[in-house]
């Protein structure tokens, strides 16, 4: 597979460059060489040395002279970018200023219809296709399904699954959880409007293989690098993987660095992964080497069909967290607690049952059952997977008993709580200038998709206090006293909770 090779900036400069740089000092003669070296790498993406600078001033009349009047007949991928910076900086520029401004800054010539000018959504698709700057997907919709296109696809997909065994095919995908929302329609639509949507959100990178014997590591994105409550807490033992920016979304660089890690897990061996094309941001061609892996890229509008994590798996992982949320809140409200003014859980605390959920609650069988009902391997045609067998009906069960026990004015119908309308839409699209800004930054993500420190105010979260073993012995004392006082047989739990006590007492 062929290494991703974001477009590097150049360090030559062409006869049109440097009399755009002449012209640019002309126009302006207080700039400096630095201010000149920094609009060169702005406009162009060129980089050069201070004396390349210096040099080409010093031809600056010969350079002007010899070329005065002669328009550049072609504009290269740089100007077209500072073409579109310009009308996105500028949307109110017509066609006529936006070729002023080309002849005036770049000594070019274009005719009115030129294909530079095309600003339709279409063009602007393209493009942001070329340059892998997608960076998140819609919410998949199964009526959109193109069901010829399925049944035209399944037999190339089958010859291609059918070379591995099921312990060696994984699927991954993204999804978007409101982890703090309660299954309450109005206080979701309350905790949920504007600017809060963002900081209520996180992103879950499930993967799992076919036969159900590795469940990897979640992925966990929020929108904090530090939150208060993570400052005591050494995040190797999360039991999870832990990133953020702004969005809480994926960008292309947390994709490749999840492939580079998946691919390291599978040391020695030769599996298939299964990639859904819409949620993925990087075109196959430009995915980086891999040694122990091959990527799969499933067709666009067939993954709710055929993707096993979208058939049930992720739908399994969130009624399995709601249900540990709901537990959560029954206890509160067990102590007198109301809950339209419960403290909010924090991250730590989402990550703590989100990482329970997937290690222990989403059945062995949920995964099999939906790698199986997606018909991906011919072997499946033999294995009868009914929709109902992709769900935990005692889950299921469970979360609406939890729903009817709380105190809820507007009860959320299940599906939704499960999988909240705006939930899965988490769809990040950057405007023209940051694509272009993306491009022209050559690292493959939008700037501004840097996550915010925990001095950010935004950030509720409380720090973790930090315990001293003392403290830690007294609190596990207690708890085998309460142990030792019911009347089932406790043993079990008694010699855990003894065994930590040692633990805490000569840890290193």
């Amino acid at each position: 597979m062929a290494i991703i090779n974001p477009k590097i900036a150049s360090s030559t400069m062409d006869v049109a460059v440097r009399i755009a740089l002449c012209k640019k000092k002309a126009d302006e003669p207080n700039l400096t060489q630095s201010d000149l070296l920094k609009w060169l790498q702005d406009v162009y993406n060129i980089k050069v040395t201070q004396s390349t600078i210096s040099n080409t001033l010093k031809k600056s009349r010969e350079l002007l002279d010899k070329d005065i009047g002669r328009p550049c007949p072609t504009m290269d991928y740089r100007i077209r970018i500072a073409l579109c910076k310009k009308k996105a900086e500028e949307p109110n520029l017509t066609q006529h200023d936006l070729l002023k401004w080309l002849h005036e800054v770049y000594n070019i010539k274009v005719t009115q219809d030129a294909k530079a000018f095309e600003f339709s959504n279409g063009w602007l698709q393209s493009f942001k296709k070329r340059h892998g700057i997608k960076l998140f997907r819609k919410h998949k919709e199964r009526g959109s399904v193109d069901m010829v296109q399925l049944e035209t696809e399944l037999p190339r997909i089958r010859e291609v699954l059918d070379q591995y065994k099921w312990d060696d095919i994984y699927n991954m995908d993204q999804t978007g959880l409101f982890y703090r929302m309660q299954a309450d329609s109005f206080l979701a639509t309350k905790q949920l409007e504007g600017r809060k949507a963002i900081k209520e959100r996180i992103t879950v990178v499930p993967c799992c293989n076919g036969d159900g014997s590795a469940r990897l590591p979640l992925w966990v994105i929020g929108k904090f690098s530090s939150p208060h409550c993570l400052n005591n807490v050494n995040l190797e033992n999360l039991g999870c993987i832990y990133r953020a920016n702004t969005k809480a979304s994926m960008t292309v660089a947390l994709f490749i660095e999840w492939l580079k890690w998946f691919d390291s897990r599978m040391h020695g061996r030769n599996v298939l992964l299964i990639l859904d094309t819409s949620s993925t941001l990087v075109p196959l061609r430009d995915i980086p080497q891999l040694e122990n892996t091959q990527v799969f890229y499933l067709p666009a509008n067939t993954t709710s069909k055929i993707q096993p994590l979208d058939v049930g798996i992720i739908k399994s992982l969130k009624a399995c967290y709601r249900r540990r949320f709901n537990q959560k809140l029954l206890r509160a409200l067990e102590i007198g607690v109301d809950l339209t003014t419960v403290r909010p859980i924090n991250i730590l605390e989402g990550i703590g049952m989100l990482v329970e959920a997937w290690e222990k609650d989403v059945k062995h069988s949920i995964l099999v059952n939906c790698f199986h009902y997606c018909k991906i391997k011919s072997m499946s045609l033999q294995v009868d997977v009914t929709e109902e067998m992709l769900e935990d009906a005692e889950v299921m069960s469970e979360l609406m008993e939890q729903i009817h026990q709380l105190p809820y004015s507007s009860p959320m119908d299940i599906k939704d709580f499960i999988n909240y309308p705006r939930e899965s839409d988490v769809a990040y699209f950057p405007t023209e200038l940051e694509i272009v800004q993306a491009i022209g930054s050559h690292n493959g993500e939008i700037e501004s998709q840097k996550a915010p420190s925990s001095e950010d105010q935004e950030d509720d979260s409380e720090e973790l206090p930090e315990l001293k073993p003392s403290e830690v012995t007294n609190m596990l004392s207690l708890c085998e006293g309460f142990f030792l006082q019911q009347m089932e047989n406790q043993q079990q739990n008694i010699k855990m909770i003894r065994e930590l006590i040692f633990n805490v007492q000569h840890r290193k």
